[in-house]
């Protein structure tokens, strides 16, 4: 047990140490405009995100993960009303990062069937007064 305790403490100290070292590499204030900002410091997506959710095995705040994903905490709160999987914890809502990267892939699925069906879906552009426009004739050479 004793065993187990420390190593999860040395895996939060180095989850820390890590937020800390990314922390330190965004540029202050006025100098996002003459520097580039490291590639650790963009907000993380697709596949590598989900790996490094899947690698997460603890539960996490809403902080903790909108500092992981770069996003505002209530821009979390809104997609766990949508639907994103978390649970309540008294007034706190907990996220559990492997759920989470699930959901992602799933709905990322959902997006690409919604993008490939849409152009089935959109017709002839209506005119101002709401008519659909006729298409056009091709000349006659």
């Amino acid at each position: 047990m004793a065993d187990d305790l420390l190593s999860e403490l040395g895996r939060q100290i180095l989850v820390d140490l890590a937020r800390a070292s990314l922390i330190g590499a965004l540029p202050a204030g006025g100098e996002l405009k003459t520097k580039r900002v490291p590639k650790m410091a963009l907000a993380p997506e697709g596949e590598d995100f989900d790996q490094r959710l899947r690698g997460i095995r603890r539960w996490i705040s809403v902080k903790d993960y909108s500092a992981l994903a770069h996003l505002h905490p209530e821009t979390i709160r809104r997609r766990i009303k949508a639907g994103m999987p978390a649970d309540r914890d008294g007034r706190n809502w907990r996220i559990y990062p492997p759920a989470i990267a699930d959901w992602l892939a799933e709905n990322r699925e959902k997006r690409k069937r919604q993008i490939r069906s849409i152009p089935s879906a959109i017709g002839p552009k209506p005119d101002h007064a709401g008519h659909a426009r006729p298409k056009q004739m091709e000349k006659a050479g």
